[in-house]
C-alpha cells in the first residue's frame, strides 16, 4: 500500500530534520505517529466507557 503526503517545503524540512536527529525514516515516523494516535483514542474510549458504567 502506498500513500502520498503533500506538505509545504517548510514542513518537509522540519520533519526531515526531526527524523534525522532521531535516527529513523519518515515512514517510521508516520507509522509511529498514527499508531500513537490510535492507542490514545482507544484509551480515551475505554476511559469514557468506564466512566459511563460507573455513573
Amino acid at each position: 500500500m502506498n500513500f502520498l503526503i503533500r506538505m509545504n517545503e517548510q514542513a518537509e524540512k522540519l520533519f526531515k530534520r526531526y527524523v534525522d536527529f532521531h535516527g529513523f525514516s519518515l515512514v517510521e515516523a508516520y507509522k509511529t505517529a498514527l499508531l500513537e494516535i490510535n492507542v490514545d483514542e482507544y484509551d480515551i474510549a475505554l476511559s469514557e466507557q468506564d466512566y459511563n458504567e460507573q455513573s
